[in-house]
């Protein structure tokens, strides 16, 4: 159950207008998933972390006498304080007396102790005893913010490449990022990705973006053999010398539709969410952009809280820039075997008609429909190209271009 203070109602900021609209004051969600919310309304739960930063969350209750049975969704929020993505930050705060230097971070040990954690190896508990325990702090407040299952960190960069703390306003000299670690025990649902997922992602942001999707500037960092991958963070901007945060909400936070219930939604759907919202034929036209992405790059766990929503000031809402938009797709796997929504009633085994037929729920014409998906299958032709560029593992890299629906559309 979840109350609006008064005061609070007097703003006529509707901050989850699907499921949440006020008035009335009071809502309770007893039949929405316990999975995917723990207890809470969908757009609070979208500041949970997901399976790395719950263990990372479990580690710092643990040194407080705590096992996980014991940690509500409560504490979890509590934790995360003031350290939310989006602009929620919740009070009182557990964490704030583990307060960093404000030196910079050193991403390579970051990035072993983030490979300790994945493994669950003892030497993650020695490390807490050792010279390293203040890099085990520092891992434990960038890592443990953000959503999703495999291991990546909050950071802040400035000029000269050196990274910080993200977590908090670390300065308006610095860009915001999430840092995504290389590590081949990195998961999501089916089985372990393999060495070099980052630089598919890489590429496919580079795809995407000569697709015309809108998705956040990205980099990398290459460190040895690991090349870890870095997205603009959305939820931050720069505003009158000021760090300033953004309201977000996933798809499944706002619908409280279920993560892990697959094939239940639909891309339709997700286009009638965006007209309840009031989003216009722009955003129309980037949804179908980023559902052709997609389905030609096999980008399969497309489930509700990988598309999400943004509100500004004035309560007007968007389409938030696209983000894990990468390859995705384990044909013996339980969830990425197929897509996780439907479009045009199917999963798999997609036809040039069926794209069309969902153009027409976008209100696009034939015409426009057909330049952007042959927009995409062009840009996709270039994969095999940046794969070497960017020396993805051979292996890999077949596997992926043998599985574009470049041949099918």
């Amino acid at each position: 159950t979840f109350e609006y203070t008064p005061e609070f109602a007097t703003s006529e900021i509707q901050l989850s207008p699907l499921e949440m609209r006020y008035p009335p004051m009071i809502h309770s969600y007893p039949s929405i998933s316990q999975r995917t919310f723990h207890g809470l309304p969908g757009i609070f739960a979208d500041s949970l972390p997901d399976k790395f930063g719950n263990k990372l969350i479990d580690r710092f209750f643990a040194d407080n006498g705590l096992s996980p049975s014991d940690i509500t969704a409560l504490d979890r929020l509590a934790y995360i304080g003031k350290r939310s993505m989006g602009a929620f930050e919740y009070e009182p705060s557990t964490n704030d007396g583990m307060a960093m230097n404000g030196g910079s971070l050193n991403i390579h040990h970051l990035n072993e102790l983030a490979n300790m954690v994945l493994r669950e190896k003892s030497d993650f508990n020695h490390k807490l005893s050792t010279a390293s325990h203040e890099e085990m702090l520092a891992l434990i407040r960038v890592g443990s913010s953000a959503g999703g299952a495999r291991s990546k960190a909050l950071v802040a960069q400035d000029a000269q490449g050196r990274f910080y703390d993200g977590t908090l306003d670390a300065g308006i000299d610095k860009r915001y990022w999430l840092l995504k670690f290389d590590s081949d025990d990195n998961s999501d649902k089916d089985r372990k990705d393999p060495k070099g997922m980052t630089r598919i992602e890489y590429i496919y942001s580079l795809i995407a973006k000569e697709c015309g999707i809108d998705i956040p500037s990205t980099t990398y960092i290459v460190d040895g053999d690991d090349f870890h991958f870095m997205i603009e963070r959305f939820d931050r901007e720069i505003v009158d010398g000021k760090v300033r945060k953004k309201h977000y909400a996933s798809w499944a936070g706002l619908r409280h539709f279920d993560r892990d219930h697959v094939g239940v939604y639909s891309y339709e759907q997700l286009v009638m969410t965006c007209r309840e919202l009031g989003l216009g034929q722009n955003e129309l036209n980037e949804l179908f952009r980023r559902a052709v992405f997609n389905i030609i790059g096999r980008n399969q766990d497309d489930h509700a809280k990988n598309f999400g929503f943004m509100m500004d000031r004035r309560g007007v809402w968007s389409l938030s820039p696209a983000f894990d938009m990468t390859y995705a797709y384990d044909p013996y796997g339980k969830w990425t075997a197929q897509h996780q929504i439907s479009l045009s009633g199917k999963r798999d085994q997609f036809e040039r008609n069926d794209l069309l037929t969902f153009a027409s729920k976008c209100s696009i014409p034939v015409k426009h429909a057909n330049e952007i998906i042959e927009q995409s299958l062009e840009a996709f032709n270039s994969f095999t190209r940046l794969a070497t560029q960017f020396e993805v593992p051979d292996e890999l890299s077949k596997q992926v271009a043998g599985s574009l629906r470049v041949n099918s559309l």
